[in-house]
């Protein structure tokens, strides 16, 4: 982590002598990103504003950059609730990471406010964001500018699949092939839909709330277009290991209620999603986190929290009757 009095000085070199950056202070230490906060003068004007400043990990850092600036740049266009872009840098000159700086957003993660028993507005919140889910999905995003839209992947539910099962191949999850398998033989059953902008992360540690009814959804490092359902899925498999399964239902319903994308075959998508999150947590505590552009050292934490994908690996079994022989032998003290 940088030490917010270099990071200040090496923000004000890059933004020039016509900007004062001053109160830079670490906001946190997220998987793919640190992400601090600073004040920005304009030193002819004295206007203000709080910013945000990403900086990203590993090898694919100047890619993630990139990305993640299309799809909030897509999404501010649409009129959807993002924060805005005001730089990316895809090299580590500047900074010695590749980065972004926006707007800062204002409020606290909706996660307590909305998911911690007997939270006032629970509901109201639940309310939003499956609201916010559902509007993401239904997005004209063909009509967006085709510049950023080719910064970010298309995939059907086969790309999808064939992508998945390429990472597992590299990194010889040998173990994996029978889950990938099983999902490939039934893909031609699924229903199509048309694809959809998704967000690969939607969950509600990354949605911000301010009062008295401001909602903003951060953190679009894997957006792409896709099946909606992926992401529907990806959302109920995070929230149903992180909190409850009651809690993913409840999201599950409110999605539908809210004009979302079909939820036809969701249960194939919900198995897609366990086995995605299994691939990249053993894909990080075999070869390192830094491989999948996370955190150096993030296996650690990961090892810390292998109950929860013992849950993941769960509601595999539950939904498919097929064991993993990698994931088991990972996940056996917990299983």
């Amino acid at each position: 982590m940088a030490q917010p009095e270099t990071l200040a000085a090496d923000l004000q070199r890059y933004l020039g002598q016509n900007a004062l950056v001053r109160d830079v202070t670490n906001l946190s230490m997220g998987w793919e990103s640190d992400v601090y906060g600073f004040v920005l003068e304009d030193v002819a004007t004295g206007h203000a504003e709080a910013c945000v400043l990403r900086l990203y990990f590993g090898e694919h850092g100047a890619y993630t950059a990139g990305r993640e600036a299309a799809a909030l740049r897509l999404l501010r266009r649409a009129g959807y609730p993002v924060p805005e872009v005001m730089t990316a840098e895809s090299g580590a000159a500047a900074l010695g990471r590749p980065f972004l700086i926006m707007g800062r957003a204002q409020g606290e993660l909706l996660w307590s406010p909305m998911l911690l028993p007997g939270a006032p507005q629970a509901q109201a919140h639940m309310t939003r964001f499956c609201g916010l889910l559902a509007q993401l999905h239904r997005l004209d995003w063909a009509a967006l500018p085709a510049a950023e839209l080719a910064r970010l992947p298309r995939r059907d539910v086969a790309g999808q699949l064939a992508f998945l099962g390429e990472i597992a191949r590299r990194y010889s999850l040998a173990g994996i092939d029978a889950g990938m398998s099983w999902l490939v033989a039934r893909q031609d059953a699924v229903a199509a839909v048309p694809l959809g902008l998704i967000h690969w992360d939607f969950h509600p540690a990354n949605v911000l709330f301010a009062p008295p009814d401001q909602y903003t959804v951060i953190d679009w490092t894997q957006a792409e277009v896709c099946d909606p359902r992926f992401d529907l899925a990806w959302t109920l498999v995070l929230v149903g290991t992180q909190a409850s399964w009651d809690a993913a239902d409840r999201i599950r319903a409110g999605y539908a209620a809210q004009g979302g994308a079909t939820t036809a075959d969701l249960d194939y998508f919900v198995a897609a999603a366990c086995l995605k999150r299994l691939v990249s947590v053993l894909i990080a505590l075999a070869h390192g986190a830094e491989r999948l552009g996370m955190r150096p050292s993030a296996e650690a934490i990961m090892t810390q929290h292998l109950d929860r994908m013992a849950q993941v690996y769960r509601r595999w079994l539950e939904i498919t009757g097929l064991r993993l022989a990698e994931a088991e032998r990972r996940l056996a003290p917990h299983l």
